[in-house]
């Protein structure tokens, strides 16, 4: 094995035919993908900023960023151990607000909406139909 180049690639080298083949590691391309977008909702990193850090082409964040917010948390069935909640949002220039509400104790996200803008019109509907399902926390932190 000749070890990993800076793109997550393993070289490995066949010791019958001597032939060298490169692996590519799909479980870290996964990753890093994450955590570009983490860092563009988090710390408010630009597409431009991500493609300097990740060289990849501004089209592909686009890319990775529209395919992250298209993902939904894992569906909850049980919302009875969830007691102490936050509620926040994240805000992405004109197009839009991501509200998310995440369990206090391991900062886990139990649902979220992508809304125009966050206020009373949106969290209202959004609360109630958690409400129907089984949520009632005892406090909520904004």
């Amino acid at each position: 094995m000749f070890g990993k180049t800076s793109r997550q690639k393993q070289r490995f080298k066949c010791l019958q035919c001597n032939i060298t083949y490169v692996r590519k590691r799909k479980d870290r391309k996964i990753d890093n993908e994450q955590r570009w977008f983490q860092l563009w909702v988090t710390e408010s990193y630009s597409i431009r900023q991500l493609s300097n850090i990740s060289r990849h082409s501004e089209f592909k964040l686009k890319q990775i960023k529209n395919y992250w917010l298209n993902q939904r948390p894992k569906k909850i069935n049980d919302f009875k151990k969830y007691k102490y909640l936050i509620y926040d949002g994240t805000y992405f220039h004109e197009t839009g607000c991501l509200l998310k509400l995440m369990h206090v104790e391991d900062q886990a996200i139990i649902d979220n909406v992508y809304a125009q803008k966050e206020g009373y019109l949106t969290a209202h509907p959004w609360f109630l139909q958690l409400k129907q399902q089984g949520l009632n926390p005892r406090f909520i932190t904004m």
